[in-house]
């Protein structure tokens, strides 16, 4: 049997925030490879950013303010299962 990481719930703002997540988006937009060397607690939402990377092409964030079209894309696309 396959040992599975602990959930929690989350807000959208509290995920798009997270600074792993950010990292993964940024990555990902940079052409970056995967990077290995984030704690393995971190790796789902790394993973997260990047694919978020992939169907979304503006800026995450203004200033310190999460963007509200982030959300609204990332709440869209998570409910079409194609950010899990």
């Amino acid at each position: 049997m396959t040992n599975m990481a602990n959930t929690r719930k989350s807000k959208i703002v509290g995920i798009i925030r997270n600074k792993w997540f950010v990292k993964g988006f940024n990555d990902y937009k940079n052409g970056l490879p995967f990077d290995e060397t984030m704690p393995s607690s971190e790796q789902w939402t790394y993973e997260r950013g990047r694919l978020f990377g992939v169907v979304y092409n503006k800026p995450l964030k203004f200033g310190k303010t999460v963007s509200r079209d982030a959300c609204w894309a990332f709440s869209y696309f998570y409910n079409k299962k194609a950010i899990i």
